[in-house]
């Protein structure tokens, strides 16, 4: 194949290639030997990361790819090299070997998506390989941790970030959380981007009649407060006297419409009817 170009630090061609898991890019030939097998070191391959194809790819694309594993620093407490990986289940962040007390030392911790490959500093590495595993896979910590700081917000005080949530990539303020467009590359949000998310997510959020930034609460001040014990004992007491007057009425009428006329006085029809049937005397 023809090569896509040469790479200025080693003077090696850059090919694109199709395999068996999808296109990647080579850097280097195979040397062959007198019998026609390969021989010593084997080219760096690297895969296409989804966001590429190979009709645009260029060639900074293919270095880039080819640019991992990248160490981007030393532990401050093991000394240890502290590396990017583009893995074959995904990027995370790596330090192995032995510490300054002599200890064995091997923590990973994937991250949330590739990007964070290019935005991930030493000190987010390192904050990020002291968390805990999380339970069932590591990537529910990674995606806590933040990918970038841009800058500290005038409104909350809080730290301006770059994260990955379950839904995606989105920055924050510390209040409100406005989602990065699909179509924009988190590693280049700027300060300014970032503002204007968060701005617009805001007010769509007010127009929805939700006020993202609420005032503090004051305990006992809330409007519609739950009443007291006190207040709740005598509603309760009310209501069972309420209930238990309802039911004397109740018996009270019930006892009256059981009782016999005995004293109701008699009607002109049953008198008449009584005289007609006395019998009669001699």
């Amino acid at each position: 194949n023809e090569p896509l170009g040469t790479d200025p630090a080693t003077k090696k061609p850059v090919y694109v290639k199709s395999g068996r898991f999808g296109p990647y890019v080579q850097l280097g030939d195979v040397t062959m030997n007198d019998k026609g097998k390969p021989t010593g070191d084997k080219p760096r391959m690297a895969s296409l990361w989804p966001s590429m194809t190979v009709p645009t790819l260029t060639l900074d694309e293919a270095l880039l790819v080819l640019s991992f594993p990248k160490v981007i620093g030393k532990h401050p407490e093991t000394g240890l090299d502290v590396t990017l990986f583009d893995g074959k289940f995904g990027p995370y962040v790596a330090m192995e070997g032995t510490g300054k007390d002599g200890a064995a030392v091997k923590e990973t911790r994937s991250l949330p998506e590739r990007a964070a490959l290019l935005t991930l500093t030493l000190a987010a590495a390192v904050d990020l390989l002291k968390q805990p595993r999380a339970r069932g896979g590591v990537r529910q910590v990674a995606s806590q941790a933040a990918l970038a700081s841009l800058g500290t917000s005038a409104v909350t005080g809080k730290p301006i970030e770059v994260k990955t949530g379950r839904f995606g990539a989105y920055v924050t303020d510390g209040q409100v959380n406005a989602t990065i467009p699909s179509g924009r590359d988190p590693a280049r949000l700027t300060l300014d981007d970032a503002l204007e998310l968060i701005a617009t997510r805001e007010q769509r959020m007010r127009e929805q009649g939700v006020d993202p930034r609420p005032p503090p609460r004051v305990p006992g001040a809330a409007a519609g407060a739950a009443p007291s014990g006190a207040a709740k004992a005598t509603k309760k007491a009310s209501s069972a006297t309420k209930k238990a007057a309802t039911k004397k009425a109740a018996t009270k009428k019930a006892a009256a419409k059981a009782e016999p006329d005995t004293f109701a006085p008699a009607t002109k029809a049953s008198a008449a009817k009584a005289t007609k049937k006395a019998p009669k005397t001699r």
